[in-house]
Formats: structure tokens, C-alpha cells, sequence
């Protein structure tokens, strides 16, 4: 089957699950950002028309070239059956809510990866002829495929369109992870805030110890480590802005500091015990 958008061929295979999508505009707003794009990536198989929207018509438009969708200001959510928000977290309640204001119909999904302070807010805001689906991609959007890639999901206010996009994510490999609001902020807590949390701070720590020389001594795990500092450091703000605003994130700070400050001397005692934690996250 061939469709054709403002020029753009493209082979489309529609399962009968999704099938609904197929008939659907979807309108991505921040599509010109590296999720934005992201996401383009994603849908582009499923039959409908994808528009990369940006305040910044010329942007939205060279985005959309490179991507073969097609390419739209913020007017475009207007007529759209999906729209979907991926923008700094500090901007997804201002910029979501107006978006649904402006929708006549269909489903608005926000982008976030933390939900609390998101979710409750955006539950009041978005009116009720529309569904609402919350979802956080547990991966970057460097990524080549999806298959065996995990989502998060919140399932605010669910529809035909919800589930046509549920279906057509798990159709696409993605494992979707049904969680909450606060749920998902408490593990995002551990697997992000505590997590860069702990390699922020090595990070700050090497930076004393002159890293160029460091380099020349280099074993195998700390080139992997420096390529993770190095991979977080271009995406710092989002980091940061994790950091600052998931409400969980100040206990679990508080662990790993507790549990530094306990291996600050390690002796016998404390080597076993460092022993049983490593066998019990090998099980993980």
C-alpha cells in the first residue's frame, strides 16, 4: 500500500490491531528535538500521517525532510487526531494543556520522565472529550530499534486511540511497563536520580585528578565509564532538571550517601557484605 504526504512516499504495513492509527493524523509537538524525532521514527510505520511541529516552521520543515513526515507550526494540532508533547519536563503542563485546549478530538500524549507534578496537574486541565495516555521511553533517542526496548506507561484516560497506540508499541517490540505517577517517580528515583546521582559525582571527583593523564592508565570499565559521563554530560540539563524535580530523589540521595559514608574503610566484615549485595543484584 502506498501513501502520499506533501510528497512523501512511504510503504505502509497496517496490522489489523492498529488499524485505526492508519486513518489518524498524529502531530508531534518538539518533534524537531532528538526525541521529537525519536518518536517520528516510531510511528512512521503505522499508516498515519505524522507532522513534526516546531514554533519555528523552517525547523519543523528541515526535521521533517530528513525524516520523510511531513511538517506543521502548532496550528496543526487543531485538525490532529494524536498529539504528542516531548519538551523539557519544566515546560509539559504549560505546553500540553494549551495544546489540548486547541485539539477538537482524539488523544494527547505527553513525553516526561518524571510524572508527578505532570500527571495530577494535566488531569485537570485536559478536557474530558479527550483520552490521555502518559508515557516515558526507558532509552534514548539514539536508539537504531525498538524491539526489546521498555516504555513506561500511565493510562490516565484511555479510548480507542489509547489502545490502538498501545497495541501498535508492543507490535514494534517495545516491552510497555503499566505503572502510576508516584510508582514510576519512586523507581525513576533509584534508576535515575540516584543513579546520575553517583556518576555526577565521580564525575566532579575525577575532574581533580588531572582525567587527560588518567586516560593513558585506562582500564577497559573506566573508558566505559568515561563514556558514560561523557554521553550525560550532553544531555546535562535534563539530568539536572531529574535531579531537581522528582520528590523522591532527596531519600535516595540520602541512601547513597549513607551507604558511601559506611564504605569510607572497608574491612572483612564489610567485604562480605559488599559480597551478598553484588550475588543479589547478579539475580536481578
Amino acid at each position: 500500500m502506498q501513501r502520499s504526504f506533501k510528497g512523501v512516499e512511504k510503504e505502509v504495513h497496517i496490522h489489523e490491531d492498529f488499524g485505526i492509527l492508519s486513518k489518524s493524523s498524529i502531530a508531534i509537538v518538539g518533534g524537531t528535538g532528538r526525541m521529537g524525532r525519536m518518536l517520528a521514527r516510531l510511528f512512521k510505520g503505522c499508516g498515519g500521517k505524522i507532522i513534526v511541529c516546531s514554533r519555528n516552521f523552517q525547523k519543523a520543515e528541515a526535521a521533517s525532510k530528513l525524516l520523510g513526515v511531513a511538517a506543521g507550526d502548532l496550528s496543526a494540532v487543531k485538525e490532529a487526531d494524536i498529539t504528542i508533547v516531548s519538551v523539557p519536563v519544566g515546560s509539559v503542563v504549560e505546553v500540553t494543556s494549551q495544546v489540548a485546549t486547541e485539539m477538537k478530538r482524539g488523544l494527547v500524549m505527553e513525553v516526561s520522565s518524571v510524572k508527578v507534578g505532570v500527571v495530577d496537574k494535566l488531569s485537570s486541565k485536559i478536557p474530558p472529550r479527550l483520552e490521555y495516555l502518559s508515557i516515558h521511553p526507558l532509552f534514548g533517542p539514539r536508539v537504531r530499534g525498538f524491539k526489546g526496548k521498555s516504555v513506561a506507561v500511565i493510562k490516565v484516560r484511555e479510548g480507542p486511540l489509547t489502545n490502538a497506540v498501545l497495541k501498535y508499541m508492543e507490535r514494534k517490540g517495545l516491552n510497555l511497563v503499566e505503572t502510576s505517577a508516584g510508582a514510576h517517580d519512586e523507581k525513576m528515583a533509584v534508576v535515575q536520580v540516584m543513579h546520575h546521582y553517583a556518576l555526577l559525582c565521580l564525575g566532579a571527583a575525577l575532574a581533580n585528578f588531572e582525567p587527560l593523564e588518567l586516560t593513558k592508565f585506562s582500564t577497559t570499565l573506566f573508558k566505559t565509564t568515561l563514556a558514560q559521563l561523557k554521553r550525560m554530560a550532553k544531555n546535562l540539563s535534563v539530568v539536572l532538571e531529574i535531579q531537581e524535580r522528582n520528590l523522591y530523589g532527596p531519600k535516595t540521595k540520602e541512601k547513597f550517601l549513607m551507604m558511601a559514608d559506611f564504605l569510607r574503610q572497608i574491612d572483612k566484615e564489610k567485604r562480605g557484605k559488599i559480597e551478598k549485595w553484588l550475588v543479589k543484584l547478579n539475580k536481578a
